[in-house]
């Protein structure tokens, strides 16, 4: 049983009052050291998203291996916060799709002009 002492574990989630909403995510991604980009080894990040009346809350969550042992450092992101980051998601998604349709129809523009102009498929005109 001793090999676990060092393990950390994760808390539990409280029971939830009407009006609040929550999900967790966990993901296991390689941290690499700025310089040079060495991989320095994998980390467990969790993700608590929390809304309540409201108002949004992210927990984030990782161990660091320190002197001491494990070590979980959380970070609560404010209402304001989670916004922003919502918004600036938002936003480049809508900037992405729009790059994306302007692309698609250009594509179907030159396609309509090669078949106009007698082109078979296997066999497009140059341009």
């Amino acid at each position: 049983m001793a090999k676990n002492k060092d393990k950390v574990r994760r808390p539990r989630t409280r029971l939830l009052l009407p009006g609040q909403f929550h999900k967790s995510s966990t993901v296991v991604a390689p941290i690499k050291l700025a310089e040079g980009g060495i991989l320095k080894g994998n980390i467990k990040y969790i993700l608590d998203t929390w809304r309540t009346d409201g108002q949004w809350k992210i927990f984030l969550q990782w161990i660091e291996q320190r002197q001491e042992g494990l070590v979980p450092i959380v970070i609560e992101l404010p209402h304001q916060v989670v916004e922003a980051i919502s918004r600036q998601r938002d936003q480049i998604v809508t900037e992405s799709r729009k790059a994306g349709a302007k692309k698609a129809f250009e594509t179907s523009k030159a396609k309509a002009h090669d078949r106009a102009n007698g082109a078979l498929p296997g066999n497009e005109v140059e341009r």
